[in-house]
């Protein structure tokens, strides 16, 4: 069954926003205040405010009002220096995206040459805020005893993380959550899942929104994730970060068969190899020796997962600090808490009789994961400060996966009738920024995003593993089926198999572009205009059929495009 969609249906979004208290871009945040003499209480004009270590910075007006826009989430110190005053100094000010830091100084008339007065800042009441929103930096992410972008929203109010590690806001669906990567929207358009997997170490400001949200904030119902990511610095920074443990249980439930001949002595009496199993279901459990459990977490191997981080950071060397890079990159292995034994193989306890031309793997009552990852990422962020008015950033996020799974719960004791789950992401984001007054700047952020998925047990479709699933092929194949035969391969549905293998596959291309304009003014002490176009041009395909086995050989094949167990669809939609 093949589906194409050719219909384009364009939607441009243009949104103007007004706002009393003052909104703005979803990478920046704004500082404003007012500064008085501190003898009489006049307002005083002309004061310079800036920020320590950076070009930003404004002048009082008339009212003893300033602002600055256009800054990166962070903490700073803010500097207030004017002729015949002392200069005082706020640390530790914290900016978050698209809100306003409060910060008011009062200056005294300066009796000693040089004097400076220090203040720490101190968390105010926000008033700016006009939604549900929590922000956390990157000194609160380091002190957390977690990773992953995952374990760090869950802990907000109003967000839980059910089973399948789904994130859900106000018991909305996960695929009601916009998620933006440095005012950039990343989702994958099949699911409306996350769409970029980003180091905890790279964020320098993670909010999660769950209420109330912008205009600018489109196609998100029930929640928004909105993450900063972290420049270089100007000097060479590095840091390598490493976990390894296992995981460990008592309890029975983490618990396999331990006795192998009575696992295949059972196989062979449902198939009629041997004369059936006789054996006594009553009576004490001593005599049940099919019964006999082996643990496998109640032992601790330190190495069996693990998880290793490393970033870089700094000036490029020969550009005078104008362009900086951030690169971190991580890898982490793991066998997860589930595991099975190899009691059986794909072609049950022998080798097929039909395939005399291979060698096949015999069963080896190993304890076998049945859910093994094995993930790496990277991130590299390059920043060009072009002028003192003009910066350039260019980041690439990288993810490959690999995981095999095996997800249905009676190949417990067929551990290799699983498969292979591989995902390829890239994504590009590319943002310019102008600023072309203290009060007006522009911005144009450009994102490429590409993904490929693939599952299946064997990489081909023809390879001699494959193992009809019909109990009557699966029985012909593997012994012959032969009508004087007492063969029968039976199986109990509540029961645990002992042969087969999953004949679905799948193929997945994701591929989009976006281009986001944004437009930003302060009018007045009060109002805030933004104005902002956007646009994603989609390309995917989605390719899935389960193999049939053919009549004449019993071997595998990929059913024609127009059969029911063959569904591929192509669409190139516009929004």
């Amino acid at each position: 069954m093949s589906v194409k969609c050719r219909k384009i249906l364009p939607i441009i979004l243009i949104s103007f926003v007004f706002f009393i208290q003052s909104v703005f871009g979803a990478t920046t945040g704004k500082i404003a205040g007012t500064i008085k003499d501190v003898a009489t209480g006049e307002p005083l004009a002309g004061v310079n405010v800036f920020i320590e270590g950076y070009s930003y910075g404004a002048a009082t007006d008339g009212d003893g009002y300033y602002f600055i826009l256009n800054i990166s989430p962070g903490k700073y110190t803010v500097t207030a220096q004017m002729v015949g005053y002392t200069s005082v100094n706020y640390t530790n000010v914290k900016i978050s995206s698209d809100l306003t830091t409060q910060i008011h100084f009062e200056l005294k008339t300066e009796m000693l040459q040089g004097e400076v007065i220090v203040v720490t800042a101190e968390r105010g009441v926000q008033k700016d805020i006009t939604s549900s929103e929590i922000s956390v930096t990157t000194e609160e992410i380091e002190a957390l005893p977690m990773r992953g972008i995952g374990e760090i929203i869950s802990l907000q109010a109003g967000v839980v993380k059910d089973s399948d590690n789904e994130i859900h806001i106000r018991g909305g669906r996960s695929s009601e959550i916009a998620y933006m990567i440095d005012g950039v929207q990343v989702l994958d358009p099949t699911n409306r899942s996350w769409g970029v997997n980003i180091d905890d170490q790279s964020i320098s400001e993670l909010k999660t929104i769950t209420g109330t949200f912008n205009a600018e904030y489109g196609q998100a119902l029930s929640g928004v994730v909105n993450i900063v990511t972290k420049k270089g610095s100007d000097d060479f920074k590095y840091n390598i970060t490493g976990y390894m443990g296992d995981y460990f249980s008592t309890n029975d439930v983490y618990s396999v068969m331990s006795n192998s001949d009575w696992a295949n002595a059972s196989a062979r009496a449902l198939t009629g190899v041997d004369e059936n199993l006789d054996y006594e279901v009553s009576g004490n459990s001593a005599d049940k020796n099919y019964l006999t459990k082996e643990k496998y977490l109640n032992s601790y191997n330190p190495f069996e997962n693990y998880d290793i981080q490393a970033n870089f950071s700094g000036p490029v060397i020969g550009t005078n600090k104008k362009i900086t890079y951030y690169a971190s990159a991580r890898y982490n292995d793991g066998k997860g808490y589930d595991f099975g034994k190899r009691y059986f193989m794909p072609w049950g306890f022998q080798d097929p009789v039909s395939d005399t031309e291979h060698t096949f793997k015999q069963p080896d009552n190993k304890l076998v994961s049945l859910n093994r990852n094995d993930n790496f990422s990277s991130q590299t962020k390059l920043f060009f400060e072009l002028s003192r008015s003009i910066n350039l950033s260019y980041g690439l996020y990288y993810q490959k996966n690999h995981r095999f799974s095996v997800d249905d719960v009676r190949y417990k004791y067929v551990p290799d009738a699983g498969k292979n789950h591989y995902t390829d992401i890239k994504t590009h984001i590319l943002s310019f920024t102008h600023i072309l007054s203290p009060s007006t700047f522009y911005e144009f952020k450009g994102s490429i995003y590409n993904k490929k998925y693939e599952s299946y047990l064997y990489k081909d479709p023809h390879d001699y593993r494959y193992m009809p699933m019909n109990s009557s092929d699966f029985e012909e194949y593997v012994f012959g089926g032969g009508a004087d035969d007492n063969i029968t391969v039976r199986t109990n549905t509540y029961d645990f198999w002992y042969y087969g293998n999953p004949l679905d596959r799948s193929k997945q291309t994701v591929n989009y572009n976006s281009i986001k304009f944004d437009f930003t003014t302060q009018a007045n002490k009060h109002n805030l205009i933004k104005a902002g176009v956007s646009g994603r041009f989609h390309d995917f395909t989605n390719d899935w059929n389960e193999m049939q086995i053919s009549v004449d050989n019993l071997r595998p094949y990929i059913p024609e495009i127009e059969s029911p167990s063959h569904v591929k669809y192509e669409a190139k939609p516009k929004e």
